[in-house]
């Protein structure tokens, strides 16, 4: 997160304990799902598919509006 700040990039946090989204151009996006007993075993899932990738791009938007500022 250091690193992204570092780059002028806004950092938010919004507490999730199973997944996390990342979309990149609305075209690709990655879904990480967390194993609940051992959250450092993760698979994650690319999809190259834009519809789907819009969609958790407007599911993100809607979320980050709810997140907090990190202050680092």
């Amino acid at each position: 997160m250091k690193e992204f700040k570092s780059l002028g990039m806004e950092v938010r946090h919004y507490p999730s304990k199973d997944y996390s989204i990342v979309v990149s151009d609305r075209k690709n996006s990655i879904v990480v799902i967390k194993h609940p007993k051992n959250p450092q075993d993760r698979i994650a899932i690319w999809f190259d598919n834009e519809e789907l990738s819009k969609a958790l791009a407007d599911y993100f938007y809607s979320i980050w509006k709810k997140a907090k500022t990190v202050k680092l």
